[in-house]
């Protein structure tokens, strides 16, 4: 069985690759296409420039004859490309260039030269005006071309100039091109960045979604752990309740006996069960304070009166250290007394002869400190005591310190306890009013 950290890692890798496919091949698609239909319009927009400059040529050479036909072609073609496309602006079109070549598409141009009867253009677009000499049969004027070549990607054209203005001279023609090698580079150099980026950012996302999938996992192990202690724990008062009843039953057991176990062991049950309500409110986030104004001493009285008769009992000692002036703290009168309720009971089960009570204002916290006077806390129950289900020598259920520290975390504040010269002390804070 796989595990969920596994899981979610590949759930979120296969996401990020998909993603990255996604986006890798719609940059690719549209940059690609964006940029080519840009090279073409300039393409577009300069034939119309070079089919002007053949009309004005026409119309102010007295010598030429301009035909009806030709006229309208060239003020057609002016007015489709240049009224409509030049007006754009344009990424390409100061980036066209030219071949000037004649019939037989030997170059014209000063900066092309020959040796023996091969041509050689002494540049790196040589590619392209091979391949217009060697497909001359078929490329059309006015046409508009795409070339791959180890150079570069070109978008090009051919006009026959001299057929244009009439010519009866050496023919001349233009292959005008424009060569976007520079932008192809570019959109593969974003690319392999987006390819370092997307493997950057999926390791990443594999740490945190083997982190995630951890805290899932531990947090299920908790789960799993706090219902089986759960059922260990109420299975204990439960096993002892039958087994009373059905001493009462069969006449084995004093009945005032059995009746006393089954009451003290029902009210343990009963206490316990509140205690897993509350834990599990407080884990599914469903827990809500109920705000109050309280006087912390008169609140630290009314949770001592509520266990003097334990404290007569066992003939303990209530030494009290309290400020004469009022304090109050805003918080759930009923949470908070669960807490110093089960920081009494786990002082009381370790006590000697005196537990010491105090509380101050520290700025704008209450300090709480419930001191004891017994052997203190071993090292290794120090470290696990607010853990769920934990229990130490004589300790009860393991639930009670656990709920304490939920419920004073909910009240923004912080408990710990630690070891002094007396004995074991809690250690209580809490803001005396609600942070919004």
């Amino acid at each position: 069985m796989i595990k969920i950290k596994w899981k979610i890692t590949l759930t979120m890798l296969v996401s990020l690759v998909m993603l990255f496919l996604l986006f890798t091949f719609s940059f690719q698609y549209f940059f690609d296409e964006y940029f080519a239909e840009e090279a073409e319009k300039a393409l577009e927009t300069e034939i119309g420039y070079v089919l002007e400059e053949a009309l004005y040529e026409q119309k102010s050479n007295n010598n030429l004859f301009i035909s009806e036909d030709v006229e309208y072609e060239i003020n057609n073609s002016v007015s489709k490309h240049i009224n409509t496309l030049s007006e754009e602006r344009n990424l390409f079109l100061n980036m066209i260039n030219y071949f000037y070549v004649d019939e037989n598409y030997k170059p014209l141009d000063s900066e092309i030269y020959y040796i023996g009867n091969s041509v050689q253009v002494q540049t790196k677009d040589a590619a392209l005006l091979n391949y217009c000499k060697e497909n001359a049969d078929n490329i059309r004027d006015k046409e508009i071309y795409r070339l791959n070549t180890e150079n570069g990607q070109y978008f090009f054209t051919q006009i026959n100039y001299s057929n244009l203005i009439n010519e009866n001279k050496n023919t001349e023609i233009y292959i005008i091109y424009v060569n976007i090698d520079l932008i192809s580079k570019f959109s593969k150099t974003i690319n392999n960045i987006s390819i370092v980026i997307i493997l950057i950012i999926g390791f990443l996302m594999g740490i945190i979604g083997m982190m995630i999938g951890q805290i899932i996992e531990k947090k299920q192990e908790r789960q799993i752990q706090f219902f089986q202690n759960a059922s260990h724990e109420l299975k204990t008062p439960l096993m002892s309740i039958q087994g009373y009843a059905e001493g009462i039953q069969t006449g084995i057991i004093d009945t005032q006996k059995a009746a006393d176990i089954i009451i003290n062991e029902s009210e343990k049950m009963s206490e316990l069960v509140e205690e897993l309500l509350c834990v599990s409110k407080i884990d599914s986030k469903q827990m809500t304070l109920k705000y109050t104004q309280i006087d912390i001493k008169e609140f630290l009285y009314d949770c001592i009166r509520s266990m003097e008769a334990v404290f007569d009992k066992k003939k303990i000692l209530i030494n009290i250290d309290f400020p004469k002036e009022t304090i109050y703290l805003y918080g759930d009168e009923v949470q908070l007394r669960k807490v110093f309720l089960n920081i009494l009971s786990n002082s009381i089960r370790y006590v000697e002869t005196e537990i010491i009570i105090s509380c101050k204002q520290v700025k704008e916290n209450i300090l709480i400190s419930i001191q004891d006077d017994g052997k203190g806390i071993d090292s290794l129950t120090l470290n696990h005591l607010f853990e769920r289900f934990y229990t130490g020598k004589d300790g009860n259920t393991g639930i009670g310190l656990s709920l304490s520290k939920e419920i004073i975390k909910l009240h923004n504040g912080k408990i710990k306890a630690e070891n002094n010269a007396k004995g074991a002390c809690f250690i209580v804070e809490i803001p005396l009013r609600k942070n919004s």
